[in-house]
């Protein structure tokens, strides 16, 4: 029986690997694959979702030396010099650089909450980022944010929080949000919180299907009405709204008794009726 045993280094790099529960991974934040993937999410979606730029992109870039790590991105507009680089490369033509330009000037004002998914800070995806942007309100806070702090935040646990301190106290990792920065791009203040409406201040759950508006739509809807919308069912949660074919949330609901709403009752509060 073939027997798989853990690489005495990794294969891009040769750092040896560590163990992060059922996985190993390599360490080394300047290992390429990594450099790379950390662009990817910087450029993508929930990030500041630059088109043009993909994972075949992003490496031929770093091979021609005309990126140093993710936030370069930004730097690629900044000089003739530049664009004459990205000239010379294998299929970049004049087209191709100046769409790629229109994005960059498009896209460097970002709302705070994409600003967080772009920094790949390990565990903090678009849902996260936004209940971080919305407690903390800026990034200078949440940088200067101790982990007792950032438990505090809906959704936030011990081993989440860990991370989020670590991340930021690193200066080679956390230095990816100084150079965007550097690099011109804005982040732009929040808007206020609102405190009065249907769901200011109120936990919402959604279990099932909504057959007249999307999920992701729901929680938008839901958020911009001031309320937080999270996934299970707990003694926190304020409203379940129940949709087509409901699972084990609403039995929750009830023995917990978490007011329950369908459907079209949600829609009229939503302004969506």
């Amino acid at each position: 029986r073939a027997v798989w045993r853990v690489p005495a280094g990794c294969p891009a790099c040769g750092t040896a690997p560590v163990a992060e529960g059922k996985y190993w991974r390599c360490p080394n934040p300047m290992c390429e694959p990594q450099r790379i993937g950390r662009a990817l999410v910087l450029v993508g979606q929930g990030a500041f979702e630059i088109e043009g730029l993909g994972e075949k992109q992003l490496a031929q870039l770093y091979a021609a030396g005309l990126m140093q790590g993710a936030a370069d991105v930004f730097a690629l507009d900044q000089t003739p010099e530049m664009r004459a680089r990205l000239l010379a490369l294998d299929r970049w033509g004049a087209k191709s650089v100046d769409n790629l330009y229109a994005e960059l000037a498009a896209r460097r004002t970002v709302p705070l909450a994409r600003f967080l998914v772009a920094l790949a800070i390990p565990d903090v995806g678009p849902s996260t980022a936004r209940v971080l942007a919305a407690h903390f309100t800026s990034f200078e806070a949440l940088a200067q944010a101790s982990e007792a702090e950032l438990m505090h935040v809906d959704g936030v646990g011990p081993e989440v929080a860990a991370k989020i301190v670590r991340w930021l106290r690193d200066p080679q990792l956390s230095a990816t949000a100084t150079r965007l920065l550097e690099l011109g791009v804005v982040i732009e203040a929040p808007a206020a919180r609102v405190t009065e409406g249907p769901f200011a201040g109120q936990t919402v759950v959604f279990t099932g299907t909504l057959e007249h508006m999307g999920r992701a739509e729901a929680k938008q809807r839901v958020e911009e009405m001031g309320g937080h919308v999270a996934s299970s069912v707990s003694a926190k949660t304020s409203i379940l709204v129940v949709g087509g074919k409901p699972g084990s949330k609403a039995k929750k609901a009830e023995e917990l008794g978490v007011r329950v709403m369908l459907e079209e009752e949600f829609l009229k509060l939503a302004g969506r009726e």
